[in-house]
């Protein structure tokens, strides 16, 4: 049977009036050869229709394209019939029909592991200055001075989380990435070669606001690389990474916290230069990060994008996941990015709260008053070396961290997050008890309190504001409000930091009890507010938040 070229001018420009054409065709194959000739349409106008219509396609006809996933080539026609005689029986798959969730691949998992090189950056310093003595460094310099030092880590890392989420919307989540790289190559020689204490103090400055960069830059690259059904455990890596940068921090302090006298025996030099050493590293790698398809869509580079995916998810049936990605761009189309937009976004302001107050949480959970106490518990049960006991402190950081990203896919975000702050009101109390010598073995239940706090804080609450953020909002608005969280967390960071000495001196035993009243705080917010992002696509989430706070405001 000849097809009129009425019924087969199917224009390459593509149009709906074409896709109705082929729908006509396939009503009209009963035989192989329409049959065959409707689908080569099908997949042609796929191949063929601008990008910007997708989001409107339903998904039925991506799905009916599915069932025809085994036909080759238009030169291939002879297996075409016994194709047909094999499944002309069977129905063509329906809009409710499941698929195997996308899995691990070797691209996705590569171009997750560079990225959260810069992950264990941020951890690495955070953690350097704890295992050095200040008076080795440049003797003669003064308390403040050295106070500056540890601290303007704290005030470079808001700044740069501030403007990470427009760096990252300009340049793509790849460049950001390597332009990173270079700063941490940067501080990291000016530190090891620095003459003075304001060299060394200028490079902390320039790592604090690297590590400002990456906490908005890869939490956020992980979360448009997973699919929804990885999300969680990709999403944990930032955090595990993060504290397998701190113990390494700690573990090299045993031998290199010492005084430096060359190249012979580098000390403390090493210990603040090593950090160019993964930013090399990561430059070398660069070709094996991958750039965001989300990012690529909303920059009308839709082949690009298609391409990527099909790497990532290892294989060619993408076209679910570009119509989910295409219609959120659409329904946001318009949207502004600026931070005062997003603060007068209407649509968002509810999730921003959310993320928000989960990262202040975060920092007023304790978690650093606990590292602080944890080298004193150790040494009220006969440990001498404080390093020892921060090693073992971070080496349950590391263990927790690991077994949260196995839980993070399977028990949810929301559960986690309540089981997190429950244990650790009950730890604070626990170590507020020690503190009073209130109870039996005060000393012994300290050091308990302490690692039950770390592995309750890495259960939860230490990767759940991390990844829950990234997962919350639209495409467009969701670096910048990533951003404006981030800098709110650095910002907690830097004040509890300010205020904990004051607190200690004023309180004393009783320093815990602001941060066990917090986590109660977080704790009924997180049961009333926060909803589970497991697997639900930004859609689902948003409709979710918006019913959250519609009932709110009844309320």
């Amino acid at each position: 049977m000849q097809h009129s070229q009425s019924d087969v001018a199917l224009g390459t420009n593509g149009s709906w009036a074409d896709l109705k054409i082929a729908e006509g065709l396939k009503k009209r194959s009963n035989t192989a050869q329409n049959l065959q000739f409707y689908v080569e349409e099908q997949k042609r106008l796929y191949q063929e229709l601008p990008f910007s219509v997708l989001p409107g396609m339903r998904r039925q006809s991506f799905q009916r394209e599915r069932s025809f996933s085994n036909l080759k080539s238009r030169s291939s026609w002879g297996s075409f019939t016994n194709l047909v005689a094999r499944g002309e029986d069977q129905p063509l798959l329906g809009a409710d029909d499941e698929f195997p969730e996308p899995g691990y691949t070797f691209p996705l998992l590569l171009s997750c592991g560079v990225a959260l090189m810069s992950a264990f950056q941020f951890g690495y310093n955070t953690g350097v200055t704890g295992g050095i003595n200040p008076d080795i460094i440049f003797p003669g310099h003064s308390d403040m001075q050295w106070a500056i030092c540890v601290s303007i880590f704290a005030v470079g890392g808001p700044i740069g989380s501030l403007t990470a989420g427009q760096v990252s919307t300009a340049l793509g989540r790849k460049k950001a990435l390597l332009v990173d790289s270079f700063l941490f190559i940067i501080a990291g020689v000016i530190m090891a070669l620095s003459v003075n204490i304001y060299a060394l103090i200028l490079g902390r400055f320039l790592v604090g606001f690297a590590s400002g960069t990456v906490s908005v830059v890869v939490p956020l690259y992980l979360g448009e690389l997973a699919p929804p059904n990885l999300r969680g455990a990709l999403g944990t890596g930032y955090q595990l990474f993060m504290v397998i940068g701190i113990l390494a921090a700690d573990l090299l302090a045993f031998k290199y916290s010492g005084e430096s006298q060359g190249l012979a025996q580098p000390g403390w030099r090493l210990l603040f230069g090593f950090t160019a050493v993964p930013g090399i590293l990561q430059l070398a790698l660069a070709s094996l990060l991958t750039e965001s398809p989300r990012w690529l869509l909303t920059k009308n580079r839709p082949k690009e994008a298609a391409d990527i995916l099909r790497r990532l998810r290892g294989s060619n049936d993408v076209y679910e996941e570009i119509d989910s990605i295409c219609s959120a761009s659409d329904n946001e189309s318009g949207a502004n990015t600026g931070i005062w937009d997003v603060l007068r976004d209407r649509s968002i302001r509810f999730p921003l709260v959310a993320a928000v107050v989960l990262q202040v949480a975060q920092q007023f959970s304790g978690i650093n008053a606990v590292m602080f106490y944890a080298s004193s518990f150790f040494k009220n049960v006969g440990l001498k070396d404080p390093l020892v006991g921060a090693t073992l402190v971070y080496t349950v950081n590391v263990i927790s961290t690991g077994v949260a990203l196995v839980l993070m896919d399977t028990a949810g975000r929301r559960p986690l997050l309540i089981y997190s702050a429950i244990g650790m009101i009950f730890s604070s109390i626990v170590l507020t008890l020690g503190l009073m010598n209130a109870l039996p073995f005060a000393s012994m239940a300290s050091v308990g309190g302490v690692m039950c706090f770390v592995w309750f804080f890495e259960i939860g609450l230490g990767p759940i504001p991390w990844l829950i953020v990234a997962e919350m909002f639209p495409a467009k608005p969701r670096p910048t409000a990533m951003s404006i969280a981030t800098m709110v967390n650095w910002s907690c960071s830097f004040l509890v930091g300010l205020m904990f000495p004051t607190m200690q001196r004023e309180l004393g035993e009783y320093t815990f009890v602001p941060f066990c009243i917090a986590l109660c705080m977080a704790l009924a917010f997180t049961l009333k507010y926060v909803p589970e992002t497991k697997g639900k696509t930004i859609q689902e989430i948003q409709a979710e938040l918006h019913l959250k706070q519609q009932k709110s405001m009844e309320i």
